[in-house]
């Protein structure tokens, strides 16, 4: 209130990146990754209405694939005191950009199983005060797109991968276009990707 409309309306632009932008480039590359490495059939099998044991095998899946792709690759922050970093000396209100990409790639590679890093825990929605107020809409789009993909895998059936293209020129790494498609055979666990899974999975390490 009271304020100009050009400054009334600057953060439409960040909130409209970060509200929607990210989701929309996460959702296709969660559904990829975990396709490349096994993970998506029990992704989509996994009913958090089922039991707690389901919610939590899809609450590691996504949030590993959160920290692998980092929807937000990097983060804009003020520097509040005089301190160093690494061999960079930085000042009270100095800008900086944080790569939070880098910092979540650090942890390591895709690996669901293995143990959270307090680290980077949540590190692509931000921290303390500048906690993103929108994680549980995001989080509850993700659910909506796997609940609804869930029928697949209860016929019996499997999602597989058949194309891929990566955009260029893009402020957040997403796909340009993608093509899924329902195959038929059993479930199969982590791990024990065959056929065109396994000629798929080396081009993730550079798609997600």
């Amino acid at each position: 209130p009271g304020r100009p409309p050009p400054e009334a309306l600057a953060p439409a632009g960040p909130l409209d990146l970060t509200g929607t932008e990210t989701s929309e480039s996460f959702v296709p590359r969660l559904v990829a990754l975990a396709a490349d490495t096994g993970w998506l059939d029990q992704l989509l099998a996994a009913d958090p209405g089922a039991g707690p044991e389901a919610a939590a095998l899809r609450g590691r899946v996504v949030e590993e694939a959160l920290r692998v792709t980092a929807p937000t690759p990097a983060m804009l922050r003020s520097v509040r005191a005089d301190a160093t970093v690494g061999d960079v000396r930085v000042r009270a209100g100095d800008r900086v950009v944080i790569a939070t990409i880098s910092c979540c790639k650090d942890a390591g590679p895709f690996d669901p199983d293995a143990p959270v890093d307090p680290a980077v825990r949540h590190l692509w929605f931000g921290a303390g005060p500048h906690f993103c107020l929108g994680m549980p809409l995001a989080v509850a789009q993700v659910d909506a797109v796997l609940d609804a993909l869930r029928p697949v895998v209860t016929a019996g059936r499997s999602i597989e991968v058949v194309d891929r293209a990566v955009a260029r020129g893009v402020l957040l790494p997403a796909y340009r276009s993608r093509g899924v498609r329902a195959v038929g055979g059993e479930v199969r666990a982590p791990g024990q990707v065959g056929g065109a899974g396994a000629a798929g999975a080396g081009g993730a390490a550079g798609g997600v």
